[in-house]
């Protein structure tokens, strides 16, 4: 559910419609016009949350997936059988956000190195930001490897590397490495 919550926010339409706390749509036959208001209390009582999903089934209970930013840290909270879910989520949000902090720690616009090739110097760099949510303890315990050739031959294929991202000594990010032709 999180992973779903987190591909659906990218879209922003869908993040319109689950921020939305009333809609009131009009009809032409028969004339009217109904209000349909938004049951995510969340939307009301949380800073920073704009939706996503209210649930409940027998089997599963009453269940809540619910995306917050706050200073650039967006996070998904999802309960499943949880009666007070609307509550427990808020606190699940508070922790983390108390917890973690958005790291920015390679800029997408910067030149990471130049390597050699038949062309002369090439320069290499990423697509995206790599930012990060971490607590201020696996910040300072990061270590970041890049993984490139230092010679390049084949002009192919654009991409010619990987940055890793370790926490200790377990890998917890990747991101490719592409020269700027």
């Amino acid at each position: 559910m999180a992973l779903l919550g987190a591909a659906a926010v990218k879209n922003p339409v869908f993040r319109e419609i689950c921020s939305s706390k009333s809609k009131t749509v009009k009809f032409i036959e028969p004339e009217i016009s109904l209000t349909f208001s938004n049951h995510n209390r969340l939307l009301y009582s949380c800073e920073g949350v704009f939706g996503i999903k209210t649930g409940f089934t027998k089997k599963a209970g009453r269940c809540l997936v619910s995306s917050c930013e706050r200073d650039g840290l967006e996070l998904i909270s999802v309960v499943l059988n949880c009666p007070p879910m609307f509550e427990r989520s808020k606190t699940l949000l508070s922790n983390a956000f108390n917890d973690y902090k958005a790291y920015k720690l390679i800029e997408s616009e910067n030149i990471i190195d130049f390597i050699d090739s038949e062309r002369g110097k090439i320069a290499i760099t990423i697509k995206n930001d790599v930012i990060l949510p971490l607590k201020e303890n696996e910040y300072k315990n990061l270590r970041i490897k890049y993984e490139y050739p230092s010679f390049l031959s084949d002009f192919s294929n654009n991409e010619i590397g990987l940055i890793k991202i370790f926490c200790e000594n377990n890998l917890i990010f990747t991101e490719k490495i592409y020269t700027i032709i």
